[in-house]
């Protein structure tokens, strides 16, 4: 929850639209594209792209119908991270959006609790297929992937293409290029995440506000730093609080 809150507060609004109007994207928000993969080089900024999808599909599907998940991988915690505890936080997700708390996730409680002993991958799985049979469509979005260690990454992506085979799971999943994801996972649409030009420059269009005076009065000089900051960073994504800039003193 916490890097899914801290990715989407640095969206920019207006960003990322092109992403969201794409072909593939539609395909697979609102079409038969079951998994869609999402790769790009770092700094490209994917983990706030993959915040943007999750918010937009929350606005745009009905909660009592769709459900809606997402694991935010991350390397600092791939060494505690295992397929049990990754279906675990799908679970909790889904449960918590069904109209009636499922029965099995609450005797799942009661085991754990009961037993005093961690739940087996076997048990946390049979209840997840329950959930997402509850649902008529379930989006998982994935981000970062490849910060999985390859066990726990191989393991998660076979079981989420082996319960594709058996329920309506939309699958999106962002990673670096260095992931070989369709050889892995199987058939997909391949949709790269890039900060276009478009992005940089209304990012740069409110950053530019904390330049000196004479910078912010100038327009020409105002387009050629936005433009030329643009061309530069080729496809890597600016926040606003990118360090270029400095508050203005007048």
């Amino acid at each position: 929850m916490g890097r899914y809150v801290d990715s989407y507060e640095r969206w920019h609004p207006g960003t990322a639209q092109r992403f969201l109007g794409s072909k593939e994207y539609l395909n697979w928000a609102n079409e038969n594209t079951q998994t869609l993969w999402c790769p790009g080089i770092a700094g490209g900024g994917k983990t706030i792209f993959a915040s943007v999808v999750v918010s937009n599909l929350k606005a745009e599907k009905p909660k009592d119908e769709v459900g809606i998940a997402y694991l935010f991988c991350e390397y600092s915690r791939s060494k505690s991270e295992t397929i049990q505890t990754l279906a675990a936080a799908i679970l909790s997700q889904l449960a918590d959006q069904c109209a009636v708390f499922p029965e099995s996730v609450t005797a799942l409680y009661h085991l754990h609790r009961a037993n005093k002993m961690p739940l087996r991958f076997e048990e946390v799985s049979s209840a997840l297929i329950g959930v997402f049979q509850t649902f008529s469509q379930v989006f998982l979005v994935i981000d970062a992937v490849d910060e999985c260690s390859d066990q726990i990454r191989s393991k998660l992506l076979s079981y989420l293409l082996e319960q594709q085979k058996k329920t309506r799971i939309k699958l999106l999943v962002t990673s670096r290029h260095n992931v070989n994801f369709k050889e892995e996972f199987g058939n997909c649409e391949i949709l790269e995440i890039r900060a276009d030009e478009q992005d940089v420059k209304i990012v740069l269009s409110s950053l530019i506000e904390r330049l000196p005076k004479f910078v912010r009065r100038d327009e020409v000089l105002r387009n050629m730093v936005k433009n030329n900051i643009a061309a530069a960073v080729d496809g890597m994504c600016v926040h606003v609080s990118f360090p270029l800039f400095s508050s203005p003193n007048n």
